[in-house]
């Protein structure tokens, strides 16, 4: 196993979030290895399925939700969702790394 510094592993495996282009919430593009993974467009009443590429974080995973707002820091960049849990209507928070576009089957 090589060695890497902290900031090097850091740049490796990375969230890029900017403003959306399409809507008026946010685009997520989580990069892992030099390449793109997942790409979300987040935004406020849109539908989406709790799914976190880590396979040891089991908190909501596989739920469908609705995102209700935005958590956002200091700065107004946006760190986590509230969102409506549809199996029974509750409320939740996740990071907005975990949530990915529902796939229709």
């Amino acid at each position: 196993m090589d060695s890497q510094s902290k900031y090097n592993r850091s740049m490796m495996d990375y969230n890029n979030l900017r403003d959306s282009n399409n809507s008026s919430g946010y685009f997520l593009e989580q990069i892992r290895k030099g390449e793109i993974v997942r790409a979300v467009d987040l935004f406020v009443g849109g539908h989406y399925v709790v799914s976190p590429l880590n396979l040891l974080k089991i908190k909501h995973r596989d739920r469908r939700c609705v995102i209700a707002e935005f958590e956002l820091d200091e700065l107004d960049n946006p760190i986590r969702a509230k969102v409506r849990f549809d199996d029974n209507n509750r409320s939740g928070m996740v990071d907005l790394h975990d949530l990915d576009i529902i796939q229709s089957s």
